[in-house]
Parts: structure tokens; C-alpha cells; sequence
């Protein structure tokens, strides 16, 4: 009885009953922000789960400080990095994969509405940890859920330091990462699973893209690692290959496709699905530089109401073989 007591203790905390010892996953602390997964000695990504200072950024800028909740590098099958973070001077928001709106509107106590623009380092609207909710590793997978919240921030003493003050939304994020595994369609791959809930804790949030500039910059995004060797991805989704740059497809999936170990070096890719049951998102922003924008919540966005929970799901195969496709021909893709 002793022991079944311990194994249900086991379970209430959401910790493996299998021991380390059956699980090829282990998550490592990296500094205060930042956790490290690895599948045996090899790492898989990096997830920074507080607001992060980015050193590399020395002038005075509030831009210096990410949001939290977002994972890079994150890497391939055979190490190599898949995704960047800060690639240009005018995407220094770009954070390997991460989740933002490019605006979100709040409506104040007073009636007063206020539109942050999350996408941007530089809001006021800021991504911050608040609790992990689990840690799970068997010998398929690992799993994590996170508490973090959209936090309203005041600037300090320090005036490009952000303090975060009021938490106007939260966020749960679970993440399961599977092991390599061999799939009828991919070959040789790696999944992820990817749930995002958010519940506006006071005020009524509309959450939306970029009306103004038609563009789908929203929801989960993810920035791959493109190497200036003048080599371009290829990108499709259900219609074929997507021939050029789209700041509002409509997509039922995205295939990234690129040579990430280098020039001459075989391609690999990063596929994205949405789930059936979401919300269905009108149009993807598709940058050949390396940028994937899955969309929700549109241009027009989508109104929570506090307490109100709204729920995303996305799968992402990162596989080593590029599947034969009837669709080698660049498609219309007519909308």
C-alpha cells in the first residue's frame, strides 16, 4: 500500500512514474531564463520561459528585453539549428518560434480602449512566467504545461528595464516532444505538439492582426534559419509550391523546406499544422526569408471576454527527408 500511495503522489505532481532512467529526455536549467531539452546527449530546443535581456542588443533600447514563452534555437535531426532569433535589424522581434498579436485591444475599467502591439519587443504588454504546471518524461515523449501572463509594465528607475505589473491575460502552453520516429509520409522525424489557451483575467481583449497592412502577423510564428548562401527555401502547402512571398494566404498547412545543414548538404524541413478543430485561420504570412505566420486571429481579430477561454492546438514534423510531392509546380494559389 506504502508503495501504490507513492506512485499515486507520483501522479498528482505530473512526474513520471517511469524514473530518469526510462527516459532518453532531460530538461536542464540555462541560466534564470532559459531551459534546455535533450533527447540523450543531443539537444533539441531551447525555451525561454521568463523575460529575457538580450545582450546582444547594447544600445539604450526597450526593445532589449523579449517577452517570454518562446524557443530557440530549436534543432534538427542531425543538430543542425533550425531556427534564428533577431535576424535583421528590422525583425529584431523575431524569436525562433514564439506566439504574439500583432495587436491587442483592451478595454480599460473606464471604457478607454488600448491597443498594445505584442508582436514588438518594445510593448508594454509583456509575456512573463508565473508557474510550471507540469513536467512529464516517459521513453516517447516529454511534456511540459506552462503558466505564464501577458503582463501591463511600468518602467522604473531604470527606464529601459520593463517591471511587470498587472496580468491582463493568461497564457497555458503545452508542449509534448516526441522522439525521432519513422512516418509513413515524412521518413525519419521528430514531432511537437503545441497548445496555447489564453483567458483574459479582467478586461475584454480583442485579439487581432494587422488590419491596416492586410498582413497575417498573429498567433504562433516561427523564424528558420536561412543562410545568406543565395539559396531559397521551398515552401507548400496544399495547393503546391508557394512561388512568392504572401501576406495572407489561406493555408491548411506549411511545409518550410531548406538545406539547414549547409550548402550542398541534403534538405530537411519543418512541417506546420493546424489543428481540424481550431479556429480556422483565413490567411498565413509566407516570407521566403524564413518567416511562417500561422494567422489566427485574422485582420478583423477575435474578442475574449474575461474569464472566456479560447484554445489553439498546432503540430510541427520536423523531418529529415523531403517527401516526393506532385506538387513540384508552383501553384496559383488563388484565393
Amino acid at each position: 500500500m506504502k508503495r501504490f500511495g507513492y506512485v499515486m503522489l507520483l501522479l498528482s505532481f505530473g512526474v513520471s512514474v517511469f524514473g530518469e532512467e526510462a527516459s532518453p529526455f532531460r530538461l536542464e536549467e540555462k541560466g534564470r531564463e532559459m531551459v534546455v531539452l535533450k533527447d540523450g546527449d543531443q539537444p533539441v530546443w531551447e525555451f525561454a520561459y521568463r523575460i529575457k535581456e538580450l545582450p546582444e542588443l547594447t544600445f539604450g533600447s526597450r526593445q532589449r528585453f523579449a517577452s517570454a514563452g518562446w524557443f530557440h534555437p530549436v534543432y534538427g535531426l542531425h543538430g543542425e539549428t533550425l531556427t534564428s532569433s533577431m535576424a535583421e535589424k528590422y525583425h529584431m522581434h523575431h524569436h525562433g518560434i514564439w506566439s504574439s498579436f500583432m495587436n491587442i485591444f483592451v478595454r480599460e475599467a473606464d471604457g478607454k480602449i488600448t491597443s498594445y502591439n505584442t508582436w514588438m519587443d518594445h510593448t508594454r504588454l509583456k509575456k512573463d512566467f508565473i508557474a510550471w504546471e507540469k513536467k512529464e518524461a516517459t521513453p516517447e515523449y516529454y511534456r511540459f504545461t506552462v503558466h505564464l501572463g501577458w503582463f501591463r509594465c511600468r518602467y522604473g528607475e531604470n527606464p529601459l528595464v520593463p517591471v511587470p505589473e498587472e496580468n491582463y491575460l493568461d497564457e497555458k502552453l503545452t508542449v509534448t516532444t516526441y522522439a525521432v520516429e519513422q512516418d509513413p509520409k515524412f521518413g525519419k522525424c521528430r514531432k511537437m505538439d503545441f497548445e496555447y489557451s489564453w483567458t483574459p483575467t479582467k478586461y475584454e481583449m480583442r485579439l487581432a492582426g494587422d488590419k491596416a497592412g492586410k498582413r497575417a502577423f498573429a498567433s504562433l510564428a516561427m523564424r528558420f534559419a536561412v543562410v545568406a548562401d543565395g539559396l531559397k527555401p521551398r515552401i507548400f502547402n496544399e495547393k503546391g509550391q508557394i512561388p512568392e512571398d504572401d501576406s495572407y494566404l489561406p493555408c491548411e498547412w506549411v511545409d518550410y523546406v531548406y538545406p539547414f545543414q549547409g550548402k550542398d548538404k541534403p534538405e530537411s524541413g519543418v512541417a506546420i499544422y493546424p489543428d481540424k478543430e481550431n479556429l480556422p485561420s483565413e490567411g498565413w504570412a509566407i516570407r521566403h526569408y524564413g518567416l511562417v505566420s500561422t494567422g489566427w486571429p485574422n485582420l478583423d481579430g477575435y474578442t475574449i471576454q474575461p474569464g472566456q477561454t479560447v484554445t489553439l492546438k498546432y503540430r510541427m514534423v520536423i523531418h529529415e527527408n523531403v517527401p516526393p510531392r506532385e506538387e513540384e509546380k508552383p501553384a496559383e494559389n488563388k484565393k
